[in-house]
């Protein structure tokens, strides 16, 4: 129905049936009272649910999934959790008719309150506190999915059987059949589904959800470059939009290799930009094997343009070529990024980043002034792009298909760096909204990517963010600045001793900014959070640590609502 929406206001905006179905139901209502719109596509949003692994029988179980749906139809969307009655008014006053989830009387069409049992359009958001018990049953998942496998650690024995779908029920289409490949031979799918008499309470899932999805959103042309990748909402839809205030610093583009490490090549990138505008700036490579990468990426640009040229080969020039220098020889310092923070700072281990202050070290290390704004206003953000400065930030990111921030918990951190924003909106009849213009290291994000500024501004103020449980030995430096702290030291920033109730009641905190411990007094810390059964030794001979089962670390202060400012050697920080 949004799709109808959108396609009513410009036929270029697409829009599609649900299922076979409906077309069969067109027929026999010529005059089309029950659809507002006819299809412009013959995908059906069933058979895409489906073969994205969403659902089985059209059921939806996350916000982020309809968000992803309306993503791959070309339209841009966004999942607000815990929404307020301003958040409504607002969507509502932009125009744009948001989808929401409330009990419903199937009699009146009335909202009720029946504890979820009568859930209607059905974005239940998963939630990584997941709990059970409660009052709604369901069926978990057509395939073990992530979301589903992280489910999984949380029920008890006995809660949970296995069944095999029909083949028809796992397939659902042509779209289905393609997705589920040989899992839907011999009989179909394999599937997870409660035992009689069991519940999931999916009250956190579902309550104050709201489901926002956008026009696809052109960047202006004043600032628009050929090697940009086409808007989403395509050419003619583009022109209709009406542009106010743009500023676009154009940095270079790197990708990201390996799972970890997007705080790295963030940094690199920030490099890069300097080194564009003065190559007597230092710039380096995250690990050692970006540079065969480079090389490779350098040839094959320089091939796909020789062969082709325009703006499409230039696109692709720039995927391709995803270090921004190539392989210009002495272009990079000698040293790697990942070794200056795993050895020199002491921060990672590969390459995940757990401060914002960590990466800025790096930067000092090379040779850059850098500084983190902690508890950052948004204007802090247009006072560096207005001095000509990009800056590194850290979301929420959904890095599935829309690539947009979101409200995760803090579970899916990401660094990208904002390059510029613009002031836009779909007609002059329409109020202005601000969007950002981001690079991000995901080599299947657009490039840019642009974000809106509250989808961005809610998920980096972070709102929810929890501790995080990594399996992982934690880097030197980390377990070196660790403290615990009670509830009610935490409005005073003290510590307290662990052990005892204060094991039960508070949180393994890092601070970047306090003075690591070392030799007795570091050991002394660890032997007494092992023994509270927060931490536990890895068995290496370095005497790390790691994380135990079900325990989190609290380190959402040092990401969370920061920008990291990198100038060289010799300029001003911005005024801020």
């Amino acid at each position: 129905m949004v799709m109808d929406y959108w396609h009513a206001h410009d036929s270029a905006n697409p829009t599609a049936l649900v299922c076979d179905k409906d077309e069969s139901l067109q027929r026999l209502e010529p005059h089309v009272s029950r659809f507002s719109c006819a299809p412009t596509t013959p995908r059906r949003l069933l058979d895409v649910a489906i073969a994205l692994g969403h659902t089985h029988n059209g059921s939806c179980w996350s916000a982020s999934h309809l968000v992803e749906l309306a993503a791959s139809f070309g339209y841009a969307a966004r999942a607000v959790h815990r929404a307020s009655a301003a958040d409504l008014k607002a969507v509502l006053s932009s125009g744009h008719p948001p989808l929401v989830i409330f009990d419903v009387d199937l009699w009146t069409g009335d909202p009720v309150l029946a504890g979820g049992g009568a859930a209607h359009v059905g974005e239940l958001v998963v939630d990584p506190s997941l709990r059970l018990g409660g009052t709604v049953e369901a069926v978990l998942g057509r395939v073990l999915k992530g979301w589903v496998l992280a489910v999984l650690g949380r029920v008890p024995e006995g809660w949970l059987r296995r069944v095999r779908l029909p083949a028809e029920a796992a397939g659902g289409g042509a779209a289905g059949s393609e997705a589920a490949g040989s899992e839907a031979a011999g009989g179909g799918a394999e599937a997870l589904q409660l035992v009689a008499g069991k519940s999931l309470n999916i009250e956190r899932c579902l309550g104050g959800c709201l489901v926002e999805v956008l026009h696809a959103t052109p960047i202006p042309p004043a600032v628009r470059e050929p090697e940009d990748d086409e808007p989403a909402c395509g050419a003619a839809a583009a022109e209709a939009w009406v542009f106010g205030r743009a500023v676009r610093l154009r940095v270079p583009h790197r990708f990201q290799l390996g799972e970890v490490g997007c705080g790295l090549y963030a940094v690199g990138v920030l490099m890069d930009y300097w080194h564009a505008q003065d190559r007597s700036h230092p710039t380096a490579l995250v690990k050692q094997m970006d540079l065969p990468a480079a090389a490779e990426g350098a040839r094959a640009a320089a091939a796909c343009l020789r062969d082709g040229g325009g703006s499409a080969a230039l696109r692709a020039a720039r995927r391709l070529a995803h270090h921004a220098w190539g392989e210009g020889e002495g272009e990079f310092v000698e040293e790697r990024l990942l070794d200056l923070l795993a050895k020199r700072v002491g921060g990672s281990v590969y390459g995940e980043a757990y401060a914002c202050e960590y990466l800025a070290e790096v930067a000092r290390l090379v040779g850059y002034r850098a500084r983190v704004h902690r508890a950052a206003r948004i204007e802090a953000l247009w006072a560096c792009l207005d001095a000509g400065h990009p800056v590194a930030v850290c979301v929420d990111i959904n890095n599935t298909r829309t690539f947009l921030p979101d409200m995760l918990g803090g579970q899916h951190t990401h660094f990208a760096v904002v390059e510029g924003y613009f002031d836009a909106a779909p007609s002059a009849d329409e109020r202005p909204r601000r969007f950002l213009l981001v690079q991000q290291t995901n080599r299947r994000a657009p490039s840019p990517s642009v974000w809106p500024l509250d989808v961005f501004e809610a998920s980096w103020r972070g709102g929810g963010w929890r501790g995080r449980y990594r399996k992982r030995r934690l880097p030197p430096r980390v377990a070196a600045q660790l403290s615990w702290r009670l509830p009610e030291a935490a409005a005073t920033g003290g510590d307290a001793a662990v052990g005892g109730r204060a094991a039960r009641g508070g949180r393994l905190v890092l601070d970047s900014r306090a003075e690591p411990l070392e030799g007795d007094a570091l050991a002394s810390l660890h032997r007494q959070l092992i023994a509270a059964g927060v931490l536990q030794p890895t068995g290496e001979a370095d005497g790390s640590v790691r994380l135990a089962p079900g325990a989190e670390l609290h380190h959402h202060d040092e990401l969370r609502q920061s920008l990291i400012e990198v100038v060289p050697e010799g300029h001003a920080f911005a005024g801020v």
